[in-house]
Parts: C-alpha cells; structure tokens; sequence
C-alpha cells in the first residue's frame, strides 16, 4: 500500500495499514467514522473489524447493519445501547451515514459512546462540519478519510497487493494490469484475484506474459478499443464494441466518463506533441502505461482540437441526456454517430 496514498488528505488521520494492525491485535475505539470515495478501502476494513470484533457464533446476535437511507438516527442509538448478548461487545456499521434521517439525535451518543458497542459510520461523502460527524474525535472516536489513489501509486499499490498473496509482480507488468484495468481498486482486486486463480504456482512472479495472457483477453471491449474504433471511422465495430460493454454490466454513465477521460488523454498528448516532448515524459505527464503511450499517439491525428470540442459537447449532452431519464441505449448509439461522424449532425 502507498503510504504517500494512506497519509494524504486525511488531516493527519490514521492510515490503512494503521487501522489493519489495530484491528487484527484487536484494539478498537467504540467509534469509527470510514468516508472517502474509495469505499473498496473502506468496505475492507470494515470487514475485517466485524470478523475481528465478534468471535465464532456472535455475529448473529451481536452486529447490525444500517442503511442511512433507511433509518434514523434515533434507531442506531437504541441498537447501540442494546447490551452484548453472550459476548464482550456489539458492532453497529451505518452505510450512507450521510443520509441518515434525524442526524441530531445522533450527536449525543458520539459523544458519549457506550463502552459495549462499535459504532461505524461510513460514507462517500459528508459535511465534516455537521453534526454528529464533526464530534467523532471529541468523543473517542477515530476519523479516516479514504481518497482514489494517483496514477502513480496505483502500480505500487498492485504491488503490495499481489505481494500479500505470496507472489510477486514486476513493475511494468504492475503498470500494464493498471492499463488493462484502471485505477479502481475494486475491479484491480479482482483481475489480481482471477490472476493467481489462473496462473497458479507461476503468480509468485507475474510479468506482462502472464497480465496478457489472463487479463488482456477478458478485456478486448473496452473504452480503448471503442475510441479506436470511432477515431477510425468504424462506426459498426464501434457499436458493436459498445454492445458488448453495457452488455457485460458498463453502466452507460460511466462509459460516458471514461470516454470522456480518454479523449482529455487525447487533447493533452497533443499538446504534448507540439511541445516536443519525449514519449516516456508524456506517458508520466497524463498518466499512461509506456506500453500503450504509442497507441494513444496514434488516435491523436485523428482527434484535433476541433473535433476534440465538437467530441467533448456531445459527450455532456449525453451525460445530461442519461441523467434526466433519457433512454441508455439510444443515447449512447447516437453519442457514437456524434463522436464518429460529426458532420451528420451540421457540426462540422
């Protein structure tokens, strides 16, 4: 894990490994406030507090789970003062606690918290200056914020990850799995898992073979493959590949948005390029595994600024489209005739 990752934005709060290790010695505050856009982190450690917490055969009478859209703040605190039943202590997590209703009755149990149960509150994204949130630490608690890593800590973190499963991953075959895959930890978590399921004994050292072999072949629809296709005009393959992504589970927003973080690759090579600068500096500079900076290169000519500003108008439309009820598959369709042919539409 990245400890440049685990300290930043958190106001000196503790960090994963910090909490890993009070966790499995089992030194618990009565209070935890987990919030961050990275919630693979956070839904980790709490999981790993729960099975720590509660020993064989007391999760069923000893640990609730609570929705914030779902309840209110005055039921959390009755769960909470309940007492253990045949057990040291209770644990209460909260998900969406920022969409707890009557939050208020809530701030008099943060600040005095029963000494028998584990409360954790968890959220994407909170107001650390309302109530209760802004009392945690006052009454005991600890307060961790979780923020999506860099583009450059993701291949450490891959790393670190693959090295806890007793294997070992070569750097460029770690920025390779981050190329494939993205940043998110969730989906680099399974394709590490699918790795050793595959490779075996041979994961105790993966290389770019191996990445290729296991995860490459699951990954030939992608928003790459769907940009190559629109930048060189094939239209049909384009909508083909688009198919097979909302097919497989791509929810039509967030093929927008990686289409969108694409193409803003696109406008800042270019850039790049009439600066003159070197290949390696500009796949650092935006972010890019080495191994598909050359690639990237190619669809730039294909993009220029004003196809660029035409690309980035249809693809907010879109978002506003989808966001307001528009039908998925026709919108996306025709962001693609938009992306691919923008005189069609008397734009060009």
């Amino acid at each position: 894990m990245a400890k440049q990752h685990q300290d930043r934005g958190k106001g000196g709060g503790p960090t994963v490994d910090d909490l890993t290790v009070a966790f499995t010695h089992r030194q618990f505050a009565p209070l935890y406030l987990l919030h961050g856009e990275e919630d693979f982190l956070v839904e980790e450690l709490t999981d790993l507090l729960i099975r720590q917490a509660l020993g064989p055969g007391e999760k069923d009478f000893n640990f609730d789970l609570i929705y914030g859209s779902e309840a209110t703040a005055s039921a959390v605190v009755g769960m909470c003062r309940a007492f253990p039943m045949m057990a040291e202590r209770r644990v209460v997590v909260v998900r969406e606690a920022d969409k707890l209703g009557e939050r208020e009755a809530l701030a008099d149990y943060v600040a005095r918290p029963s000494p028998d149960t584990i409360l954790v509150l968890t959220a994407r994204q909170l107001d650390l200056r309302k109530k209760p949130f802004n009392a945690v630490k006052a009454g005991g608690g600890v307060a961790a914020e979780f923020k999506p890593l860099y583009d450059r800590e993701v291949p450490g973190w891959i790393s670190g990850r693959v090295k806890k499963r007793k294997g070992e991953i070569t750097p460029e075959a770690a920025r390779l799995l981050q190329a494939y895959v993205g940043n998110g930890l969730r989906d680099l978590t399974g394709e590490i898992d699918k790795l050793f399921v595959y490779l075996g004994d041979r994961a105790r050292r993966i290389d770019v073979d191996e990445v290729n072999e296991v995860v490459g072949v699951s990954k030939q629809f992608n928003v790459f493959e769907l940009t190559k296709a629109v930048a060189e005009d094939r239209l049909a393959d384009g909508l083909y590949i688009l198919g097979q992504m909302l097919g497989s589970g791509e929810a039509p927003l967030l093929v927008v948005t990686m289409l969108n973080r694409h193409l803003t690759i696109l406008w800042r090579l270019g850039d790049l390029v009439r600066q003159r600068i070197a290949e390696p500096e500009m796949a650092r500079a935006v972010g890019v595994s080495p191994f598909f900076v050359k690639e990237y290169l190619t669809q730039v000519g294909r993009f220029p600024t004003a196809r660029l500003g035409l690309a980035f108008e249809a693809l907010l439309e879109a978002d506003r489209a989808l966001k307001s009820g528009g039908e998925p598959r026709w919108t996306m369709e025709r962001l693609l005739f938009r992306l691919g042919r923008p005189a069609a539409f008397g734009q060009v």
